[in-house]
C-alpha cells in the first residue's frame, strides 16, 4: 500500500459526471447543476407513501455536493467515498476509501503519488 495519496490531484482528476454515471444515479441537469434522489447510504427513507423529491443537489463546475434531506455535503471525493460505505469523517477510512476510488475510476496510473 502506497504511503502517500495525492487527495487534491486525486480530486481533480475526479469528475462528477463520471462518478454519478458509474453509480447509475438518475440526474435532472440544469446548466452545471444536477439534482436527482440522494442515494447516499444512510439517507433517510420515507416512512409515508408520499413520493420523493429530489434533495441531492450538485454542482458540476465546483464539484460539490449537498444534500438537504440528509445534511451530507462536500466534494467529488467524498460523494464517491460515502457511496463506497465509507466515512470521509474518518482519516483511515478516507484513506482507504481514496484508494478504491483511484483503483474503481481508473486514476492510480495518472496520479503521481497515489
Amino acid at each position: 500500500m502506497p504511503a502517500w495519496i495525492n487527495f487534491k490531484e486525486l480530486r481533480s482528476k475526479l469528475r462528477f459526471e463520471d462518478v454519478l454515471r458509474h453509480y447509475q444515479i438518475d440526474v435532472k441537469k440544469k446548466g452545471d447543476r444536477v439534482t436527482a434522489l440522494c442515494p447516499l447510504p444512510g439517507h433517510p427513507k420515507r416512512t409515508d407513501k408520499e413520493r420523493r423529491t429530489a434533495s441531492l443537489s450538485v454542482n458540476l463546475t465546483r464539484n460539490i455536493f449537498l444534500c438537504f434531506g440528509c445534511k451530507a455535503s462536500g466534494n467529488t471525493l467524498e460523494f464517491a467515498a460515502r457511496m463506497e460505505g465509507f466515512d470521509p469523517s474518518d482519516p483511515e477510512q478516507f484513506r482507504t476509501a481514496a484508494l478504491k476510488v483511484a483503483e474503481v475510476f481508473g486514476l492510480t496510473g495518472k496520479l503521481g503519488s497515489v
